[in-house]
């Protein structure tokens, strides 16, 4: 039954109000161990098992009942009986197949529900809610990415700037989460990066047993620099989208920075070291550059990639805004054929031509492209950067990760970027 708690807690729907949703998620988990569905004495009863107001319960159980989802039966003296119906079932795994959840997510929001410390947590219950939604949303190093404030609002119901500031500190105050990154916007090639969140996943209620995965984290504190390689990454790519990249100016800006990439060496790991800080705009270049460094040294056994390598795994979806590729497809297709406001990939026959476009432009080495399009010329150029950049970082991660752990034992490590630090999560 918990897998269907965590598809409720992921799917978006018409909720009136966070009370109701989480009186739907509370009464799943706990018919789970009801074979014959919830008997209970009166609502109050089930209010106080729940956690939930009175109100909350009359206002949801009218509500499944509404939607066909409920059995309710109050015929016998001061008893009522629960059971979901087949329908509520089928609803509750309308989640796309393709989405996975690991198993230990669902241990700990199993744990969650059933601990004594979550029911005290907060008389709001749209916290409990909030914080079982980011979970519900997170990896297996409680780690959350793109949630936005309109996304949690289809997924609670009423959740606004104020209420989402509020809950926020609320759990940070109470231990549940270690570190808030805001969203980002970072202009029209590289798009908005919605927020993240970092979950305590040792937290006592949420801890499954003795044989849950520990992790161990490492926190690069950065310096104080004008002169670091993300910034100076961050802002060629300001440059880049205003002007052609041919301009001397910037390709001078380009070369010089690709000069101090390319080390020989780790002897120079001090400087590497000194290249992450400061405020990185949109797609918030560190962390970007250090996943992928992370994912090519894990499947190269922890041997240093290049940037051909780099290139050719980089996918132009993921990198490039949504507005920037629509309008790569507008210069690529001409003004004669219509492009509609749906997503990209359901225009099937748009998509394929820029698809085979970008993948020819993502792969391709600087020299090869001869065109007088300035967005092959950006792609290009930044796909080229970034490749570089993970080169180059890789070496700092080996360096570093090699004299605190032994990386043929390392089965994962994650990253999460806040401030000025980034933390490594490995295990």
């Amino acid at each position: 039954m918990i897998d269907k708690v965590v598809s409720l807690l992921r799917l978006k729907g018409e909720y009136l109000t966070p009370e109701i949703k989480f009186f739907i998620v509370a009464l799943c988990h706990y018919s789970a161990r009801k074979e014959k569905g919830v008997i209970i004495d009166t609502e109050k009863a089930l209010a106080n098992i729940l956690g939930v107001s009175q109100s909350t319960v009359k206002q949801g159980i009218r509500y499944l009942e509404a939607q066909d989802f409920l059995l309710c039966d109050k015929t016998e003296a001061a008893v009522v009986k629960l059971k979901f119906k087949d329908a509520f079932f089928k609803y509750a795994t309308k989640v796309s197949g393709n989405v996975e959840v690991e198993k230990i997510v669902g241990q700990r929001i199993d744990n969650l529900l059933s601990s004594e410390l979550f029911k005290s947590l907060s008389k709001r219950v749209a916290a409990k809610l909030f914080l079982l939604t980011l979970l519900a949303h997170s990896d297996e190093y409680g780690i959350v990415r793109n949630l936005s404030i309109k996304d949690l609002q289809e997924l609670m119901g009423r959740f606004s700037k104020d209420r989402h500031r509020s809950q926020l500190e609320l759990l940070k105050r109470a231990g549940y989460i270690l570190a808030y990154s805001p969203g980002m916007s970072g202009g029209l090639i590289l798009g908005k990066q919605k927020s993240e969140y970092l979950i305590k996943t040792t937290y006592k209620a949420t801890h499954s047993s003795p044989s849950t995965k520990t992790h161990s984290p490492l926190v690069i504190k950065n310096k104080s620099d004008s002169d670091f390689i993300v910034i100076r990454l961050s802002g060629l790519i300001d440059d880049i989208q205003k002007v052609d990249v041919h301009h001397q100016g910037t390709e001078k800006k380009i070369n010089n920075l690709l000069h101090d990439l390319s080390l020989d060496g780790i002897n120079e790991i001090e400087k590497v070291g000194n290249a992450f800080s400061g405020e990185v705009r949109g797609f918030q270049i560190q962390r970007y550059i250090f996943t992928l460094a992370l994912y090519h040294l894990n499947k190269h056994d922890w041997k240093l990639p290049d940037v051909a390598q780099v290139r050719n795994s980089l996918d132009f979806e993921e990198l490039f805004s949504e507005k920037f590729l629509r309008e790569t497809l507008r210069v690529l297709i001409g003004d004669k054929e219509k492009i509609s406001q749906k997503p990209l990939k359901e225009q099937v026959t748009h998509y394929e031509k820029l698809k085979h476009y970008m993948d020819q432009l993502m792969k391709s080495a600087p020299d090869t492209i001869a065109t007088t399009n300035t967005n092959a010329q950006c792609i290009t150029a930044i796909n080229t950067l970034i490749a570089h950049c993970v080169v180059f970082t890789s070496k700092y991660i080996v360096k570093l990760l090699s004299e605190k752990v032994y990386l043929s034992n390392t089965t994962g490590i994650a990253v999460f970027s806040y401030g000025e630090d980034i933390t490594l999560y490995f295990h």
